[in-house]
This record gives C-alpha cells, sequence and structure tokens, in this order.
C-alpha cells in the first residue's frame, strides 16, 4: 500500500492516462462508438485505481464551492434532457418538441411523456462524454497538485503524444503522391489534427523559453540542459511544421498567435536587457518562419472572396443554425441532437449532410439552451480566472509560465471553436480537459523549507488541518 501512495504511483496513473487518450487520438479522434467504448473501460478502471492509490494520501487541493456545485449541475443539467416529462410540461419548457410529437401523433397515438432531447441516445452518448470530460479534469488536477513540485510533469505527456501524432501525419504525407493531399494524422479532418496539435504547442515554446532565461547562459556549458532546450524546440518545430501542412487556415493563425503571445509573456518578464534582445531576435526569427508558408495555404484564405467555397458555404450553415436558436433558447434539443433537428431548417445546400454546425458555441447553444451554455462557460470561466490569479505568483517563475501557456492553449481550441466542432471530437476535448485540470491543480505559491527544498502551500494547510485523520 505505501507503494501506491508514492510519486511513482501518480506517474504510473498519469502515463496511463496519457496512453489511454494517445489510443482515442489515433483511432480517428475517437469518434467511433466502439473506440468510446473501450475508452469509457479504460477510464473506470483508471478512476477505481486511482482512487485506491490515492485512499491514503492527502487530500487535493481545496474544491471551491461554486466550482464543485457546477462540476455537478452541468453532467445533471444534460441528464435532464432525457427525463420523460409529461407533456404539458414539455410544451411549456420546449414548444418546439411538444410541435415534434404533437406531429407524430397520427404514427404513434398515446404519447404521455417524451423527453427534452430529440434524440435520446446521441444525448445519452455525449452525457458519458461529460462525464468522462470532468473526470479528466479531477483526476489531471489531482495528479497536477500531486507532483506540483515538477509542475511540468503533466505537459510532458501532452508534448510526446501530440509530437508522435504530428510525425505520424507528416510521415503519412510524405508516402502521398496526390497533388492536392495535405497532413490530417489519425484524424478525418485537417482542422481537427490542427486542434489537437495547436493545444500544446504554447507549452513547447514555453517550457523552452522558461529554460533559457531562467538558467541564465549556464546552457551553454550544460550538455544535459542544453539537449532538453533543443528537444523541446525540435517539439516546437515538429507542431508548427504539421499545422502548416495541415493547410488549416485557423490553424496557422492560433499557431502564430501563441508565438506571439509566448513570445510577448517572456520578453514582458525580462530585466535584463541583453535577454530582451535575445527574445525580440527570437520572436523576430519565429515571425520568419511565416516565409515557409504553403502557397495552397495561403490561397485558401482567398476562398472568403469567391462565390461557392467551404468558407461561403458555412456562413449559411450558421444563418440556419441561428434560427433553430429561437426555437431551442430554454432547454435546447439534447445534446447532440443537432443534426436530426437541423433538416427543418434547412433550405439550402440540399445535397449536403450537415451534422455540426462549424461553430461549436451555436450548436452548444442550440443543444444545451443558454443555461446549458452557461453552466459551461462559468466552469471554463472559474479555470481561467485561477490561471490568471496565478500569473501574479511572486516567488515561482514556472508557475506564471505553465499558468499562461494553460491559457494561450484554452484559448487556441477556443478561438479555432468559432469555425469548426473540435469539442465534438472526444481526442480534442479530452487535451481541453487535461490542459484545464493541469491549471487548476497548480498552487499559487510555494515556500522554501532551510534545506532549499519547495513546499506546495497546499501541503502545509493539509498537514496543519484538524480535518486530517
Amino acid at each position: 500500500m505505501r507503494a501506491l501512495t508514492g510519486k511513482p504511483a501518480q506517474h504510473g496513473l498519469l502515463w496511463s492516462l496519457a496512453l489511454l487518450w494517445f489510443y482515442v487520438a489515433y483511432r480517428a479522434g475517437g469518434v467511433e462508438p466502439v473506440v468510446w467504448n473501450q475508452w469509457l473501460i479504460g477510464l473506470a478502471a483508471i478512476t477505481v485505481i486511482f482512487f485506491f492509490a490515492a485512499s491514503r494520501s492527502p487530500s487535493g487541493p481545496p474544491l471551491s464551492k461554486p466550482f464543485g456545485i457546477l462540476l455537478f449541475l452541468l453532467p445533471c443539467y444534460v441528464g435532464f434532457q432525457l427525463v420523460p416529462l409529461p407533456l404539458p410540461w414539455l410544451k411549456a419548457l420546449s414548444p418546439a418538441k411538444a410541435e415534434m410529437v404533437a406531429a407524430l401523433a397520427p404514427v404513434i397515438p398515446n404519447i404521455v411523456t417524451e423527453p427534452l432531447a430529440v434524440r435520446p441516445s446521441i444525448t445519452l452518448e455525449h452525457l458519458t462524454r461529460v462525464i468522462s470530460y470532468l473526470l479528466v479534469f479531477l483526476l489531471i488536477r489531482r495528479i497536477s497538485w500531486s507532483l506540483s513540485e515538477r509542475p511540468w510533469t503533466c505537459v510532458i505527456p501532452l508534448l510526446a503524444i501530440s509530437s508522435a501524432e504530428a510525425l505520424y501525419g507528416l510521415v503519412r504525407y510524405q508516402q502521398q503522391n496526390e497533388a492536392n493531399s495535405f497532413v490530417t494524422g489519425s484524424f478525418i479532418d485537417r482542422n481537427h489534427f490542427a486542434g489537437m496539435l495547436e493545444m500544446s504547442f504554447p507549452f513547447a515554446l514555453a517550457y523552452a523559453l522558461l529554460l533559457v532565461t531562467r538558467e541564465d547562459w549556464l546552457w551553454i556549458s550544460d550538455v544535459g540542459l542544453a539537449a532538453r532546450i533543443g528537444l523541446l524546440l525540435s517539439c516546437a518545430v515538429l507542431l508548427f511544421t504539421a499545422i502548416l501542412a495541415s493547410l488549416s487556415r485557423m490553424g496557422l493563425f492560433l499557431a502564430i498567435l501563441s508565438i506571439a503571445l509566448i513570445a510577448w509573456w517572456g520578453l514582458s518578464r525580462l530585466r535584463n536587457r541583453r535577454w530582451r534582445l535575445l527574445a525580440i531576435a527570437g520572436g523576430v526569427a519565429a515571425i520568419s518562419l511565416t516565409a515557409v508558408i504553403p502557397a495552397r495555404l495561403l490561397d485558401r484564405f482567398g476562398e472568403f472572396s469567391r462565390p461557392v467555397t467551404v468558407a461561403t458555404d458555412r456562413r449559411m450553415i450558421w444563418d440556419q443554425t441561428r434560427r433553430m436558436l429561437f426555437d431551442y433558447p430554454l432547454t435546447g434539443c439534447g445534446l447532440g441532437g443537432y443534426q436530426f433537428t437541423y433538416m427543418k431548417y434547412k433550405t439550402e445546400l440540399p445535397i449536403w449532410t450537415t451534422d455540426f454546425a462549424h461553430d461549436d458555441f451555436l450548436q452548444l447553444t442550440v443543444e444545451l439552451g443558454i443555461p446549458g451554455v452557461a453552466l459551461l462557460g462559468a466552469l471554463l470561466g472559474l479555470v481561467s480566472i485561477g490561471a490568471i490569479g496565478k500569473l501574479s505568483s511572486r516567488n515561482d517563475e514556472e508557475i506564471r509560465m505553465i499558468s499562461f501557456a494553460c491559457l494561450v492553449s484554452m484559448a487556441t481550441i477556443l478561438l479555432h471553436g468559432l469555425v469548426e466542432f473540435n469539442l465534438y471530437i472526444p481526442a480534442n476535448a479530452l487535451e481541453l480537459a487535461w490542459v484545464s485540470g493541469l491549471s487548476a491543480g497548480l498552487p499559487r505559491r510555494y515556500l522554501t523549507q532551510g534545506s532549499g527544498e519547495r513546499v506546495n502551500m497546499y501541503d502545509i494547510i493539509e498537514i496543519n488541518s484538524p480535518y486530517r485523520a
């Protein structure tokens, strides 16, 4: 039992979770039902082992009451969409769904109760996804806290798996002989491939910048440190190259934005003029990477002005989807029910099958209603506020840097969600849950003991707590 409660157990659980996530990503991002079922079985096993291993170790960082309430309410809200309601209640909460039931009365008579969800079986599947994402968040939050004396430990699996995915995509790309090919990796869509990589990209940049500036010029003589920096920079270049090769317009924009934000943050923290000049030179060198942008990717930006392109088609989908908001404002049509509701409002592109709105926020509002989106937004808001609060950590540059990288990473996938449906791809939603848990598990500050060892403030609170057994 003693072996189960130590740091090796936390590392083992961390990498078990990482390998399971990698399997989901490798299998087309986890969109296949069989892969999702395998994920659920694996996650259940990891969760049981985790709580068994953690039963005799100190509890994790305090979970605020509002945060705990939101974590409980979100799956309950989705579950409420599955509850059979009497028809008068249904008509009051969702007139559009009640009208649909009334239209079916000649075919299916004597309907007494009906859930809010248009397709309950799909909503149930998405409920398992929501619960899984919250479990991953809580697990990574706990592991991040337990290993917080080395806060980058939970980042290493992100970089390793994203780099493997990028390398796999580039190798497959080289094996293709098609003139119009682009990198998708193990994903079906290039934008989802880019979405996975762009979330890890800021961490590679931030970690490398931290090592270079924190150790002053020590990395020049320290072979091990220089190797770590070189490995991180190689990882960053690999991720950036794969994003370019995916020909994802939003992926390119967000990668450049990550470079600019990380460089700005690092520059703002440097007081030495020599380091400022070096940081500016590095930023100029990074921006110069745009010179290697493929011509086909630049040409894709011109699609917005052409009459019939994917870009203009998405605008049509958005216009038609907005009409759905007026019919399902309060309780939504059920999480995952968009594609089964959209056909009623589809007036253009009749031969196209439209499964997603290509806008996460728009689709989630249609499926969850305004209250459900407010719950989800409040959760992400609390995570972001916590990360912003850690940017003011006075005695630990690592906490500041990793918190800022978490904010940039979360911002990239949310911005990409304005034109894509990355949050509906399990592998990418799991990565967002991972990054959120990492951010939430970091301590605000450390205390340094006489021996020079850093102590997490939560450890001190736990040791001195009168409620600790």
